[in-house]
């Protein structure tokens, strides 16, 4: 599947953020949808969640 440039256009004007966000996302979804497509028996995804820890200073 290829990059679709119109559709990158209207979805960051609908949601109104960058194209460039879009885009990332996009590719995000592809290298997602390629990880769990492998075939492999002893290849597992584990997703650990996306917030960061926050940095205390003392």
């Amino acid at each position: 599947m290829s990059l679709d440039r119109a559709l990158v256009e209207e979805v960051a004007l609908n949601i109104g953020i960058s194209e460039a966000f879009v885009e990332k996302d996009w590719h995000v979804t592809q290298v997602i949808k390629l990880l769990v497509e492998n075939p492999h028996p002893d290849f597992a995804i584990v997703f650990t969640g996306a917030l960061p820890f926050p940095k205390h200073t003392s």
